[in-house]
């Protein structure tokens, strides 16, 4: 019995030293595509985040200003025709700016959402060798993880001859999120 034990004992540290060493393979292999990235996607959030900003500061200079106008009009003031007609002109162009800073800014939006895609469509392939035996890992960066993840579960059940229990972190990932 104690000899049995120590067998499995040793197959689950071979299994332990096998899964570290594709892991870390695997994170080698990922992490420059990755760093590429979050490079990228926090240059597009950051000039995303400033033009709504200016956006939303430029629309709000527009209202006030044409809001100031409205109120000179309802005012008892002589002779603001001139800065009523001023501040309602710079104010719809002050809003008109800001729409305009609106609409690029969907640009950014989109090519955040472009750079995902693409991290997620560029993964080069990955090749994995297991006792003699080589695997390919192609496709999305969710295809090739969950593909890694079936390899895992193989080669769990070869070195313990256990059948995992699927978890819900083996479900597939959300192309939209690297």
């Amino acid at each position: 019995m104690m000899e049995r034990l120590l067998k499995i004992r040793n197959r689950d540290a071979m299994y332990l030293d096998t899964l570290n060493q594709h892991y870390e393979w695997f994170y080698n292999e990922m992490w420059p595509a990755y760093e590429s990235w979050r490079e990228a996607n926090l240059v597009e959030r950051q000039a995303l985040r400033k033009m709504k900003r200016s956006a939303y500061m430029r629309q709000a200079a527009g209202a006030l200003m044409m809001a100031l106008a409205i109120a000179l009009g309802a005012g008892d003031v002589d002779n603001t025709g001139a800065l009523q007609n001023v501040l309602i002109v710079g104010g719809a162009a002050a809003i008109g700016s800001g729409i305009n800073i609106s609409r690029q800014a969907k640009i950014h939006s989109a090519a955040i959402k472009e750079l995902s895609e693409s991290f997620g469509s560029e993964m080069k392939p990955v090749v994995m060798e297991f006792e003699g035996e080589k695997f390919e890992l192609t496709g999305s960066a969710a295809e090739q993880y969950q593909r890694w993840r079936d390899l895992l579960h193989q080669i769990y059940y070869t070195e313990t001859g256990f059948d995992p229990v699927p978890r819900e972190e083996d479900q597939p990932l959300d192309e939209t999120q690297p």
